[in-house]
């Protein structure tokens, strides 16, 4: 069966590794997932956050 994960939950792993300085692979381990998977992670939320910062320059021109 296929895990699902809330996006509160993605967040608080890619804190762990952004934010709190703990590897990847230490993550891995402590959400019981794969490495691809927190990587996917921290690429979803970098997009999200681009994506956002595009939105507010529009809205500031």
């Amino acid at each position: 069966m296929r895990q699902t994960f809330t996006p509160a939950f993605k967040k608080g792993g890619i804190v762990q590794v952004t934010q709190k300085g703990c590897s990847v692979d230490k993550t891995v381990q402590a959400v019981h997932t794969s490495r691809n998977i927190v990587q996917r992670w921290m690429q979803e939320l970098e997009q999200e956050t681009s994506s956002e910062c595009l939105k507010a320059k529009e809205r500031a021109s």
